[in-house]
């Protein structure tokens, strides 16, 4: 059950390795085999890997999902709210 951890670590290792496509792909895995109620956590995971990459939309994209995994979390809208602020989308 801590299988989707593996796949997490094992995506920042190929982000900072400079494989974007691999750790987009070990990301898609770990949300698969996360259990439900961290799902969540990847697609953090996968909206703050798409702000450093710099695409902003792919970001809103994964936090869209992690609205629609964990619903009204508040830790998700917070997290939101800091990416549009670091990217000046803010007024």
């Amino acid at each position: 059950h801590l299988r989707w951890k593996v796949w997490l670590l094992a995506a920042r290792a190929e982000l900072w390795d400079g494989s974007a496509d691999a750790c987009r792909r070990l990301l898609a895995q770990a949300r698969i085999d996360a259990p439900s109620r961290m799902q969540v956590a990847v697609c953090l995971e996968r909206a703050r890997t798409e702000e450093f990459l710099g695409n902003l939309k792919g970001t809103r994209v994964a936090f869209g999902e992690a609205h629609a995994c964990e619903g009204h979390d508040w830790k998700v809208f917070l997290e939101h709210i800091f990416m549009e602020a670091r990217q000046g989308c803010l007024q």
